[in-house]
């Protein structure tokens, strides 16, 4: 028969006792020098009990270990142990035991808890662009095995779809946040406590954006027809950057196109110009910085013209003090304003007969009254007035009442020359002369009337109206008592 010689396989090396609590032990070793020509498949660990008379080598676990490290759990508290570890190659060679360790008693060693961020974070401060995936590693330390949190803005962060919050146990931690936005800034903070302790670490991330929407609402002010003044207040969340700028665009909604108004804007406000009187505007504000323009505010529509209505109707005119060649005018002030103070008033005057007005005050006036000049006498004039307030002028009001331009009508002066010039037993005939003064008007006719003596009442003598002749002969006396007559002038 033939003998097959095969290579030996070298122990596992550098075998270390690396970490101890009161019922386990972590150890780590190093792949063998020498392989036996085949692969090495895996580990075999095993203990003995040291102080204990013909203790055992006694294997830890069942089957093949594949990976460099292992963990021997439910030891005795206090049990002092040595072990070591045997390498398998494929061809089934095992090779010899690697050097024992040194023994080691199961008890926990009290280690406060320790936390450092990574190397790369400095000042305890990070930025990245919004859509980047945040990732913060940490460092922590600590016998028994710390409990570990985080939180973010004071409130605990916790896994989540986009957030994985990991801890191994052994050392590494860490925050991964993927696709980041601006919720995911502030201020993070890592606690590690056991029995021990407790340390932290802060850590101040920045996730640079672009802007938000300016806060609203977005006013529009001080509208006229060419004009307004729009204010605003800086939005906020300002993308982690200082905001540059701002830009303004309007709309004339009939044709749902946007045009800049300015793209330079420093100032939360702006006074846009050059409006087309009566079209409909909306107006929108971004706010920028250097990574970006953010989301528009928009304002609601607005017409371009006066926000207030022009003022109602004043009074109908009244005239006093007509004489042939002026009057008065007065007048009350409109009942509404149209929201804006009246700015004054206007007179326009026509002939009765006529359709055309023609305005005699040159600019508004002030007062409730007007004198009117230069007019022709003896012509039938009408007057009308009209408010004015920043808006335009109101409605004219009610046309006054016609009034002929002439001196004043006043009373006659009495009759002259008043004489009974015959009687009789039932009759006396009365005469006079007209007044020297008609009170500048057509003298009608006159009244006569009597007085029966010992009597308070006058009494008049005739049934008509008044009497068109400058005599009369009163009827149906009586002989005895005495009568006095007065005869009065009456004009148109």
């Amino acid at each position: 028969p033939y003998a097959k010689t095969v290579d030996p396989v070298g122990p596992p090396q550098n075998v270390q006792v690396v970490d101890v609590t009161r019922s386990s032990v972590t150890l780590e070793w190093r792949r063998p020098a020498f392989d036996g020509g085949y692969r090495i498949i895996g580990y075999m660990v095993a203990r003995r009990d040291v102080g204990v008379a013909e203790a055992k080598w006694v294997e830890c676990h069942h089957g093949l270990l594949q990976k460099l490290d292992f963990t021997m759990k439910g030891l005795r508290t206090g049990g002092k142990y040595e072990f070591h570890v045997i390498a398998k190659n494929a061809a089934g060679i095992k090779s010899a035991p690697s050097d024992k360790t040194l023994p080691v008693v199961c008890k926990d060693n009290l280690v406060p808890p320790s936390v450092v961020l990574d190397y790369r974070i400095k000042e305890n401060k990070m930025s990245i662009s919004e859509g980047d995936t945040l990732h913060i590693p940490v460092a922590i330390t600590g016998r028994p095995e710390p409990d570990v949190s985080w939180t973010r803005n004071g409130k605990a962060l916790l896994k989540g779809q986009r957030v994985d919050v990991a801890y191994d146990g052994k050392k590494d931690a860490h925050v991964h946040v993927k696709e980041s936005g601006r919720i995911d800034a502030g201020t993070y903070v890592v606690t590690a406590k056991n029995s021990s302790g407790s340390a932290s670490e802060t850590l101040n991330v920045n996730i640079f954006a672009c802007p938000g929407k300016p806060l609203g609402p977005l006013v529009v002010t001080d509208v006229t027809p060419e004009s307004c003044l729009l204010r605003w207040e800086p939005p906020e969340d300002d993308g982690g950057a200082t905001i540059t700028n701002f830009i303004v665009e309007r709309q004339d909604v009939k044709q749902q196109l946007w045009i800049k108004v300015s793209s330079a804007v420093r100032r939360t406000s702006l006074k846009v110009s050059k409006l087309s009187p009566g079209q409909t505007y909306q107006f929108r504000v971004f706010a920028v910085n250097v990574h970006g323009v953010g989301e528009a505010l928009v304002s609601e529509a607005v017409i371009a013209k006066y926000q207030f209505d022009v003022p109602a109707q004043p009074g109908q005119p009244q005239v006093s003090d007509v004489t042939r060649e002026k009057l008065n005018l007065s007048w009350t002030a409109p009942l509404s304003d149209g929201g804006s103070d009246i700015i004054g008033y206007v007179v326009d005057q026509k002939e009765r007969t006529s359709v055309r007005w023609q305005r005699i005050t040159r600019r508004s006036i002030q007062e409730l009254k007007l004198q009117v000049d230069g007019l022709e006498e003896g012509l039938d004039y009408e007057f009308r007035v009209a408010a004015e307030n920043t808006a335009g002028f109101g409605k004219p009001s009610p046309v006054s009442a016609p009034v002929i331009v002439q001196d004043p009508v006043g009373l006659p002066e009495p009759p002259t020359d008043v004489e009974v010039f015959e009687t009789t037993k039932t009759t006396n005939s009365v005469r006079w002369q007209p007044p020297k003064r008609d009170g500048g008007s057509r003298i009608q006719g006159y009244v006569l009337e009597m007085l029966v003596m010992g009597q308070e009442e006058w009494k008049k003598c005739h049934t008509k109206s008044v009497l068109r002749i400058c005599e009369f002969i009163i009827e149906g006396l009586t002989t005895g008592p005495g009568y006095r007559y007065r005869v009065s002038a009456v004009n148109d």
